[in-house]
C-alpha cells in the first residue's frame, strides 16, 4: 500500500521510478530534502525498504510481531501524510 501511495504522489508531481532504488532516490531528494515529508518520516520509509529487502533477499529472514507492531502506526500515519500530497 505504502509503494502505491508513493508512485501515486511521484505521478502527481511527475517523477517516475522504475526500481524501488530509483523510488527511494527520489522521495528523499524531492519529499524529504524539501520538507515535504519530514525526516522522521524519511527515516520510517528507509528503515521499512531496508526490511523489506531484508525479507525478500536474506535466508531465513523472520519478523516477529515484537519487531513489526512498533511501524504499524508510524506506517499508516506516512501514508495518510502521502495521501495528502497527491494533486
Amino acid at each position: 500500500c505504502k509503494l502505491l501511495c508513493l508512485l501515486g504522489v511521484f505521478i502527481s508531481y511527475g517523477f517516475e521510478a522504475h526500481t524501488h532504488v530509483g523510488i527511494k532516490s527520489i522521495f528523499n531528494q524531492h519529499f524529504v530534502k524539501t520538507a515535504l515529508v519530514s525526516m522522521e518520516m524519511g527515516k520510517l520509509h528507509s528503515n521499512l525498504f531496508n526490511k523489506r529487502q531484508e525479507g525478500d533477499y536474506q535466508d531465513f529472514q523472520i519478523f516477529t510481531e515484537e519487531t513489526i507492531r512498533p511501524l504499524m502506526l508510524p506506517t499508516r500515519q506516512l501514508i495518510e501524510h502521502l495521501q495528502t500530497l497527491v494533486k
